[in-house]
């Protein structure tokens, strides 16, 4: 017989501690990546080499220093976000489907009736 006051053990899982980016944070990468790309160092045909992460992490560690920003998980996981806003942005601007949506040059955002902002919003 058991005791009914022990319980199953629950496989630990790790915990999963989402970080929110500044917008200077997010600056300093942008920065960071484009002194990568004009070094030429990590730099291949369709983006950038294996390692690239580290070197921002490095480059971020100077701009902004004693922030904890690690390449693996924080500035992968921040990459493979800002990648997914773009290619969402992209095609509303310039996809086949685009009526209506444009980019104001001005305010650097995409831009659209409020009409059309609802109707979008409605789908997604």
């Amino acid at each position: 017989m058991t005791d009914s006051t022990t319980t199953a053990k629950q496989p630990k899982r790790p915990l999963r501690h989402k970080r929110t980016w500044t917008p200077q944070e997010d600056e300093k990468l942008m920065e960071a990546m484009m002194e990568l790309q004009a070094s030429g160092r990590y730099v291949a045909d369709n983006g950038f080499k294996p390692g690239y992460p580290q070197a921002i992490q490095d480059l971020m560690d100077v701009s902004l220093p004693n922030l904890g920003l690690q390449a693996y998980p924080h500035i992968k996981f921040r990459l493979k976000t800002l990648k997914g806003n773009f290619g969402v942005m992209h095609d509303m601007v310039l996809g086949s489907s685009t009526n209506g949506f444009g980019w104001d040059r001005d305010k650097c955002v995409v831009a659209a009736p409020n009409d059309l902002w609802d109707a979008y919003v409605k789908i997604f």
